[in-house]
């Protein structure tokens, strides 16, 4: 199952984790359709190579206002080089025809993200309130301002199949396809700890203790603080806290084990993805 774990998120926002994740797909000219909060990381990055697009300046001013809803864009064909579009297609009742005015615009690569909004739902049934707000759902008090609202509601299966079909129906070849994951306090985090935890071996403590110079540049800061903590405490303590540590992780790894192998049963990915993945990204290359 460890295919399942492809990417997460160690940034804090999505442009940052799109960069990092896709330089060799950014181009000598980046159109950003549905830019948002991400434009001044972007242009701090790309400078003038980048331009956004939006229906309002409520996060960050772009380059140019356009109403994505008539899914029509102002531009020529193959104008840019890369076209972004990040969590926008659920907000746009079009988003099938917006999705091939990105293809158009573009002259080499299309990256595409959206959002897996199941986690939110059933975080509102166990907590017992509305959390569907925050991805966009619900029914505010007052309106929300344009753009906010989502207008589909889908699961990651539909979305990968919605990405490839309308890929190749716009001339488009899939070049990534990933599901990522977000880290921290959400469960999530689960599937990718404990396993980790479980495969650890004294081997690993002492490597980190031995840290040589390719060690070093492959971890960095956090390979050297390991480190000084293995040192500091000692190899025998620190190998008995291992052993602690594997024994904790134990229980935690069988349930994960038993939700996705008897439960959900063998080869039931989307089930899995669905209750705990984040997002869906695609970079497409144009024919």
């Amino acid at each position: 199952m460890r295919h399942l774990f492809k990417k997460f998120y160690t940034l804090p926002i999505r442009a940052a984790h799109a960069l990092r994740s896709y330089p060799t797909y950014f181009g000598k000219t980046v159109l950003d359709v549905g830019a948002g909060g991400s434009a001044n990381y972007f242009r701090s990055q790309l400078g003038d190579r980048y331009k956004a697009v939006d229906v309002s300046d409520s996060r960050n001013k772009p380059d140019y206002f356009v109403d994505l809803e008539k899914g029509v864009l102002p531009f020529k064909d193959g104008e840019f080089e890369t076209v972004l579009c990040f969590d926008n297609l659920e907000h746009c009742e079009n988003c099938h025809d917006l999705f091939a005015e990105l293809m158009r615009v573009s002259s080499k690569y299309v990256i595409i993200s959206l959002p897996n909004n199941w986690p939110i739902f059933w975080k509102s049934f166990l907590m017992g309130h509305n959390r569907t707000h925050t991805v966009g759902y619900g029914l505010p008090v007052e309106k929300p301002a344009p753009g906010i609202r989502h207008k589909w509601f889908f699961n990651l299966e539909e979305a990968k199949d919605f990405l490839v079909f309308n890929a190749q129906k716009n001339h488009g070849v899939v070049r990534e396809l990933d599901f990522v994951y977000e880290v921290g306090f959400e469960l999530i985090s689960i599937p990718l700890i404990y396993p980790l935890l479980i495969r650890l071996h004294p081997d690993h403590l002492q490597r980190f203790y031995d840290l040589n110079e390719q060690d070093q540049l492959k971890f960095g800061k956090r390979g050297l603080l390991i480190q000084k903590f293995l040192k500091t405490i000692g190899m025998g303590p620190a190998k008995i806290l291992l052993q602690l540590v594997k024994l904790v992780a134990l229980p935690f790894w069988i349930l994960d084990e038993l939700i996705k192998h008897v439960i959900w049963g063998w080869g039931s990915k989307f089930r899995y993805l669905n209750m705990f993945c984040r997002q869906i990204w695609i970079v497409i290359e144009k024919k």
